[in-house]
């Protein structure tokens, strides 16, 4: 009688082993970037786009331009800026 019994927790360990499965699979998976993405930092971006540094930080801050950071490094997708204001 014992062994029809199912262990209460056997059902959960198994759904735990599969999103775990399923979580490390996607976590593996290469990252698809786009080709040829010129990244400028905020002297260049500034320099393009014929302001202050200070104005791209307010950009910034109003969620108008995004930056991307690489430790403290900050980044611009300059792309990205060009369509957003049609340069």
């Amino acid at each position: 009688m014992k062994e029809n019994l199912l262990n209460p927790f056997q059902s959960i360990f198994e759904k735990l082993e599969s999103i775990e499965r399923e979580v490390l699979n996607n976590r593996l998976q290469p990252i698809k970037h786009p080709q040829n993405v010129e990244l400028v930092d905020r002297k260049e971006l500034a320099k393009r786009l014929m302001m202050t540094e200070r104005s791209i930080i307010n950009l910034e801050n109003r969620g108008e331009i995004k930056r991307i950071k690489f430790g403290k490094s900050v980044r611009y997708n300059w792309e990205k800026i060009k369509s957003r204001y049609q340069i």
